[in-house]
């Protein structure tokens, strides 16, 4: 625990003065001291990840018998890469938050919203009826959904204005204060540290900056079970800031002025431990640097209220409670709490006390200057409890804490990263060693008046060497033999040396098994491993992790939720001027003429990001079967790749899929229309061939017919002719007859 006693809150409001809050600094930096044990092996992690090893740590490597190794020693920061892919995989997840208005008040009027909206749907025809006939709009200009399709009935039944307007303040604020880098860095501390630590903060021009803050500079106690240090009764930060910075965001006085330049002149009295500054203010590079160290922290306010019993005839008008409440003034009550104190001693009343959250802040600059010593110039508190306080400034996460001990993945990994240097530096030695064949001569053999250099000479240009065994048996020396004094030694690698690049890969798979981040999760397998074995790696891999992302998610929802919550209070009371340029004439007038943004409580919904991935992976897949099989074009394919989050990929996905669905369908339309017309044409065709055939045959049956008269009437006409000459040949008979016999 800190060294200082944390200070009183539940004391007189008179007494809430700069003695008070400077205690509370002094608590901060207290904070601060205790804490350096852990801030000390922070450093050594984030010294890790750097690749920066002490060189004490390294100097016994490096030196034999005294003397510098030839090989240098190198820091491969094998663990940094884990990190970084860690960190790479959050920045590829969207950063999507949907706001949402959360206290009762809000919630009802968005569900009478709901009501009017179904009920106008229903009746639009009777509306629409009475809005052309009597000139009564019922839905005061306000659009009529058609059916639970139409995107007005979405966002007139979930969305209120408020919610609309904080929707686009939000987006507009993620990009202008670079919020994803930002919490892309806190992602780095918490691989690092376990921590991540953050401050969003509004001045009183209703300016809001977004800060994330070095986990070693984060002022707040640690208790077990507040993992987002939501518990913790003071928040605050530590920064570095130099002159400049500090004029230009406090007012000072000239004697606080004068104090910093003279700082600045004589460093030996006012910086390092036993200075002025008591090592919260260094010299660098010629300009001073002070430690400017701000706080938060939440106090209690009372409320004194007086009980009094009432009276006979009080009790005749309303039997229901015997005692009636009077709120006091808190100035009054306590100027004359005394009194108070024997009346109630005397049973004529009683003084209940509650109390109401306040948040208090103060600023200390270079251990010596406080300023900003005051309540927060705006409270937002929640519209349901209005006790409690919204707009803190600090956000915080400590990951994977059992029994009050986070370990991080930098930790994890720094034994692995420190051997796998070490084997390393034993290989770069054997490479460093002498190498390849060596020849050495024993200059006993030489004879009298011979140098090395001569023998050297004849050696390599005469291939000839000639010596006398007898002059060196006369001499009294040992027989001169070549064989002995010529000798070759091939200085190859050591027997160790295969060992260590075995032990170097060994390493590698060993950190892989444990910190479950592996090459297959970067899209690097064998070509030899099967595709079912790879998924299953990646997804064990991913699950392993997962509980950093999600825990991590948790801080992020906050840290949005602050930015919503400080945005509220900013746009709806000093930020006006603002508004039109970013939300346009529509909204900006609402903005104007309510401010109930800055009295709604929020809700922020953060899209989970390994669902996202998961389910984004198999719409891309489902994506490339219908691109196949042509049910989508490749635009609408494009257009689900280039969404940003799972909702808009599968808007573009569905979208596309009915539009060629309804292109398929015209098209199946326009085919059977087609398929008809031919069938028609061929009918008609078939009529007109079978009337034409008809026709003709009833000409050639006409002809027939006309034939066979013609015919008949030839016939006719012979048997009449024949008959006529028949009957003239007998008539012509019977008259000759008649006159034979005559």
């Amino acid at each position: 625990m800190a060294t200082s006693t944390y200070p009183r809150e539940d004391i007189p409001q008179k007494d809430k003065n700069e003695d008070w809050m400077r205690r509370h600094l002094s608590y901060a930096e207290s904070v601060l001291v205790y804490n350096n044990d852990l801030r000390d092996r922070m450093n050594r992690w984030f010294d890790g990840y750097n690749g920066i090893k002490p060189a004490a740590s390294i100097a016994w490597l490096e030196k034999s018998y005294g003397q510098q190794n030839k090989s240098r020693y190198i820091s491969y920061r094998l663990g940094r890469t884990k990190i970084d892919l860690l960190q790479g995989e959050w920045l590829k997840r969207p950063l999507q938050a949907t706001v949402t208005t959360i206290n009762r008040e809000a919630m009802s009027e968005k569900m009478r919203n709901y009501d009017t909206m179904m009920g106008a749907q229903i009746a639009k025809e009777e509306i629409t009826e009475i809005k052309d006939k009597a000139g009564v709009d019922i839905m005061e200009g306000a659009p009529i959904p058609s059916g639970d399709d139409d995107p007005i009935w979405q966002k007139m039944s979930f969305k209120d204005k408020c919610e609309d307007v904080m929707q686009i303040i939000l987006d507009n604020q993620v990009k202008d204060l670079d919020v994803k880098r930002k919490l892309g860095q806190a992602f780095i501390n918490v691989e690092i540290s376990a921590r991540c630590y953050w401050k969003t903060e509004r001045n009183e021009t209703g300016d809001i900056e977004a800060h994330n803050i070095d986990p070693r500079d984060g002022i707040y106690e640690e208790i077990e079970g507040d993992d987002y240090l939501e518990k913790s009764p003071i928040m605050g930060c530590r920064q570095a800031l130099s002159v400049h910075e500090i004029l230009k965001r406090y007012t000072l006085t000239k004697d606080q002025r004068d104090l910093l330049n003279n700082a600045r002149g004589n460093p030996d009295v006012y910086t390092g431990i036993n200075g002025i500054g008591r090592g919260y203010m260094n010299i660098v590079g010629g300009e001073l640097l002070c430690d400017v160290i701000h706080i938060e922290w939440k106090s209690v306010t009372p409320e004194y209220y007086k009980i009094v019993p009432k009276t006979a005839s009080q009790l005749m008008l309303d039997p229901s409670e015997d005692t009636l409440t009077f709120q006091l003034d808190v100035d009054k009550y306590e100027a004359n709490i005394e009194m108070h104190n024997k009346n109630v001693e005397a049973g004529l009343y009683v003084i209940e006390t509650k109390y109401k959250e306040e948040e208090y802040e103060a600023t200390r600059i270079g251990g010596v200057i406080d300023v900003n010593m005051r309540r927060t110039f705006f409270q937002k508190r929640g519209v349901d409890n209005p006790g409690y306080i919204l707009s803190s400034s600090y956000y915080g996460y400590i990951h994977g804490r059992v029994s009050g001990v986070s370990v991080p993945l930098q930790q994890i990994i720094e034994n692995f990263d420190n051997i796998y240097d070490i084997c390393m530096y034993q290989i770069l030695k054997e490479f460093a060693r002498m190498k390849g064949r060596i020849l050495t001569i024993d200059r006993a053999g030489l004879g009298k008046g011979q140098k090395l250099e001569d023998v050297a000479y004849r050696m390599l240009n005469d291939q000839l060497l000639d010596y006398d065994s007898a002059e060196a048996s006369r001499v009294g020396t040992r027989n001169v033999d070549l064989a002995n004094m010529f000798k070759q030694f091939d200085l190859g690698l050591s027997d160790s040396f295969q060992y260590l690049l075995q032990m170097k890969q060994d390493i590698r798979n060993e950190l892989n098994q444990i910190t479950g981040i592996n090459e297959n999760r970067m899209g690097q397998t064998a070509a030899s491993s099967t595709a079912t074995a790879q998924q299953s790696d990646i997804s064990n891999s991913r699950t392993i992790t997962e509980s950093l992302f999600y825990g991590f998610s948790g801080f992020v929802q906050r840290v949005m939720l602050g930015i919503v919550q400080s945005s509220a209070v900013s746009w709806a009371f000093y930020k006006l001027e603002k508004g039109e340029q970013i939300l346009g004439s529509e909204k900006f007038k609402f903005l104007q003429v309510t401010q109930d943004i800055g009295y709604r409580d929020y809700g922020v919904y953060i899209e989970d990001g390994s669902r996202y991935l998961e389910v984004s992976q198999k719409i891309e897949q489902m994506m490339q079967v219908s691109l196949n099989a042509k049910e989508i074009r490749p635009m609408d394919a494009l257009n689900v790749l280039l969404a940003e989050t799972v909702s808009q990929k599968r808007a573009f996905l569905e979208n596309s899929w009915a539009e060629m669905q309804k292109i398929m369908q015209a098209s199946q339309e326009s085919g059977q229309q087609s398929a008809e017309m031919m069938n028609q044409q061929k009918m008609q065709t078939q009529i007109e061939i079978a009337n034409a055939d008809r026709e003709d045959r009833q000409a050639a049956k006409l002809q027939e017919i006309d034939a066979q008269a013609d015919a008949d009437i030839r016939v006719n006409q012979s048997i009449i002719k024949g008959d006529i000459v028949k009957q003239n040949f007998k008539s012509s008979s019977e008259a000759i007859n008649n006159q034979e016999i005559q």
